[in-house]
């Protein structure tokens, strides 16, 4: 009748069953952890190729990548954005009374205002042409035609003596005698800019030297009878996104092509076309497109821990391989 009830409490326990989900206990096999010093050259080793490609991600992330793309230019032909225009030349062998600066727009165009010329001579009689101009964005041509003297033109139109009948047909030459057309230019800009310079544009060149105008700093020696030299200019729109930047940077690639018209081509040919310097210019009807970009910093993380893991992977592989070889050889020599 009063029996004791003895309870007995039972313990949880994981049991084997929880045994077979421990990834890091276990049995270890025999050598693979004891300290050699093979396995320190190869644990080295794979330290150093560990730390070398981590350096080179690490670099390669820093690093600026730039993707080229081409669009079609919607303003070609004209439109809502403004183009200015600058040129910087000298001529070392005219003075600056004898020059003149003009634009025309030769495919449409409404826009235009006035150019801003400033004329410097220089040592010797030369002199230095500086003009610049905003205009819509269509093909045009900057001149910067020669007006000869008084002289000049009394000795165009003097007729030397001993010519036949012939010769006195044909209509006066329109170049002055000796005109030196050698010159320095340096600088051309046909460009979106407001100002004509992008900021920070010198970096983006050295970061881009395609970008870099070839015709600034050109020095071109005219030979003798030269009366009027020409530059056909190819203006290709570009645009770069910086990185960490939502605004494109405007600049201009240029591609060009050049001539020289001899003396003998304005006998006859009227004063529409007068000596003297061209410079023409149209645009390419697409625009190029560069963007700064970097891959985001959970990528490189990504990488980085591949990096270890795949190091620390591959030193498991071969400390088993070499462990297991050198007993291999070693029961061979037993």
């Amino acid at each position: 009748p009063g029996r004791a009830r003895v309870r007995r409490r039972r313990r949880c326990s994981s049991g084997p069953a929880m045994h077979r989900w421990d990834a890091l206990g276990g049995k270890t096999i025999e050598g693979v952890r004891s300290k050699t010093a093979l396995g320190a050259a190869v644990s080295l080793v794979a330290a150093l190729a560990a730390v070398f490609l981590i350096v080179s991600e690490t670099r390669a992330w820093l690093s600026v990548d730039v993707e080229e793309h081409m669009d079609i230019d919607l303003h070609a032909g004209g439109g809502p954005v403004p183009v200015h225009l600058e040129l910087n030349i000298s001529f070392p062998n005219i003075a600056c009374d004898r020059l003149e600066f003009k634009h025309e727009a030769t495919r449409g165009g409404s826009f235009s205002e006035d150019a801003r010329v400033v004329k410097a001579a220089e040592a010797g009689g030369g002199c230095n042409v500086h003009a610049a101009k905003v205009v819509d964005k269509v093909a045009g041509v900057m001149k910067l035609t020669y007006n000869p003297s008084e002289e000049e033109r009394t000795a165009m139109a003097r007729v030397p003596s001993g010519l036949s009948q012939q010769h006195l047909m044909q209509p006066p030459q329109l170049v002055p005698p000796g005109l030196n057309l050698s010159h320095t230019l340096h600088e051309v800009v046909i460009s979106e800019a407001i100002t004509g310079h992008a900021p920070n544009e010198e970096a983006i060149i050295d970061a881009l030297p395609e970008l870099r105008n070839s015709l600034n700093g050109r020095f071109f020696v005219a030979d003798e009878g030269i009366g009027l030299h020409q530059y056909s200019i190819q203006v290709v729109p570009t645009r770069i996104r910086r990185l960490g930047s939502s605004h494109d940077v405007r600049l201009s690639q240029y591609s060009f092509t050049e001539r020289s018209i001899p003396t003998s081509f304005f006998r006859g040919v009227s004063s529409a076309m007068p000596p003297g310097l061209l410079v023409s210019y149209d645009y390419y009807p697409v625009c190029v497109r560069y963007v700064e970009g970097r891959e985001s910093a959970f990528e490189f993380i990504t990488s980085l821990c591949a990096i270890v893991g795949g190091t620390v992977t591959v030193l498991g592989l071969m400390g088993r391989f070499l462990v297991f070889s050198a007993k291999a050889l070693q029961g061979k020599a037993d």
